[in-house]
């Protein structure tokens, strides 16, 4: 006997790819350092990277790629990424976000942010917009508050727990590999925001849709809500 789908009750967005176009700049580093060092990675590889903690790089690279210097790779890795992130030059807003954000307060639907990203650069880059993530977000969940980052599930419990609502009661807007790994594992149905790269099927096939941008997502999300 087929179950009644429960109704979303909130909407949590990751914030690399979906709310910011910070992927871009990410390709960006990694193709000036893998230039630097002779070597290569795939974009599945480097979409997993953006999701882990630097010691748990370095461990991978080091297991898969012995011949390379990883401790020096993702030290310069890790040097560029920072150089970005304080530079004043604003990451770009992604079409359709402040639009969505202000449609679901008119629903009166709970919102979290969740993010392997940690404070102080979340509110770095919507300060550089004149924002301030605490209003625009009930919760806000980042590498800080967990010990396992994405795509372990760790980071949706706890944004459910916050919100006070069951894993399958929120839907969740996530563009990478590991960070719909690590929504689905937490139980959080899952709106795919296609980045530059479709993730693969196997890692999608028990998402709710494969969306283009956040204005189609806003749009699904309202037929849901009927």
């Amino acid at each position: 006997m087929k179950t009644e789908e429960k109704q979303i009750k909130a909407i949590i967005f990751d914030l690399d790819g979906v709310i910011f176009d910070s992927e871009s700049e990410y390709r960006k580093i990694y193709k000036e350092v893998n230039k630097e060092f002779h070597f290569h990675i795939t974009e599945r590889e480097r979409q997993a990277f953006n999701s882990m903690k630097w010691t748990n790089m370095k461990s991978f690279l080091k297991e898969k790629y012995p011949n390379l210097d990883a401790e020096s790779y993702v030290n310069r890795i890790r040097a560029k990424s920072i150089e970005r992130e304080k530079s004043e030059k604003p990451i770009k807003m992604k079409k359709g976000f402040l639009h969505l954000i202000e449609f679901l307060k008119t629903q009166n639907l709970k919102t979290a942010l969740a993010t392997s990203s940690n404070k102080k650069k979340i509110n770095k880059i919507f300060f550089s917009y004149n924002l301030d993530c605490t209003k625009l977000f009930d919760e806000i969940v980042c590498a800080d508050d967990v010990e396992h980052s994405k795509p372990s599930p760790d980071i949706y419990i706890v944004a459910c727990e916050k919100l006070g609502f069951a894993p399958d009661e929120c839907l969740v807007l996530e563009d990478s590999i590991g960070g719909i790994t690590s929504a689905t594992a937490a139980g959080c149905k899952v709106i795919v925001v296609k980045d530059k790269i479709v993730p693969p099927k196997e890692v999608r096939q028990n998402c709710v849709k494969v969306v283009k941008n956040l204005k189609i997502a806003e749009k699904l999300i309202k037929k849901r809500l009927n």
